[in-house]
């Protein structure tokens, strides 16, 4: 099944997240009283700001690489890879790459507590779990933590119909993997900005949040 909006929304509702149609400003006057600011930033020391800042980075370009890689596996047709690709080795080592990308990804949110990075992690978890039968067949399994791994035999033994299948498609894996990874790329530069704004010498956490509240859309 393919992750849309509407799906995305409807767990964020179920995890007491706040959707797109409350500004982040909202969130941060509402919430600020109590608690700390979202993803867990507060008044910290320039060193840790920059610290931040780099790992958004790399979870931003992280994510841009998988979802690229996923949608060249998502698409269909004589123009798509598996109709230029006449080499099935060559499709292997891209099911490998997505592996690879995929994993990069997911240890980007582990250790993390804040509500969106535990949103985002479940997400790329559950759709593993929708896709396991078809996953299975090209030797892609996922351990207790989510990181998955290739049977290498498996996948190099999986004809280019069973390739196809299990990637290709709106109802394929890699096609729903692309939207999710998509997603977590603007959460990532979000932060990024985020972060900067927050830590700038001359503004409040609340006029960061205002500077950065139009820009800011976790679903799309």
């Amino acid at each position: 099944m393919r992750i849309t909006t509407q799906m995305l929304n409807e767990s964020a509702r179920k995890a007491g997240i706040p959707l797109h149609t409350t500004s982040m400003l909202s969130y941060v006057q509402n919430k600020g009283k109590t608690d700390s600011l979202p993803y867990g930033l507060s008044a910290e020391n320039e060193t840790e700001s920059l610290r931040k800042t780099e790992a958004y980075e790399k979870q931003e370009d992280a994510a841009k690489r998988l979802e690229e890689t996923a949608k060249e596996l998502a698409a269909q047709g004589k123009d798509s890879v598996y109709g230029q690709t006449e080499n099935k080795e060559e499709l292997a080592e891209k099911v490998m790459v997505l592996v690879k990308q995929y994993n990069e990804v997911l240890s980007g949110f582990q250790g993390s507590t804040g509500l969106l990075d535990t949103f985002y992690r479940q997400n790329l978890k559950s759709l593993v779990t929708e896709h396991k039968e078809i996953l299975q067949k090209l030797g892609v399994t996922a351990d207790k933590n989510g990181q998955l791994s290739v049977n290498e035999r498996t996948l190099h033994d999986a004809d280019r119909e069973t390739l196809e299948k299990a990637l290709s498609g709106e109802d394929g894996f890699a096609d729903s993997l692309s939207f999710l990874a998509s997603k977590i790329a603007d959460y990532a530069a979000s932060n990024q900005q985020s972060t900067q704004s927050i830590y700038q010498s001359n503004g409040s956490a609340a006029e960061a949040a205002m500077r950065y509240t139009n820009r800011y859309d976790a679903w799309g």
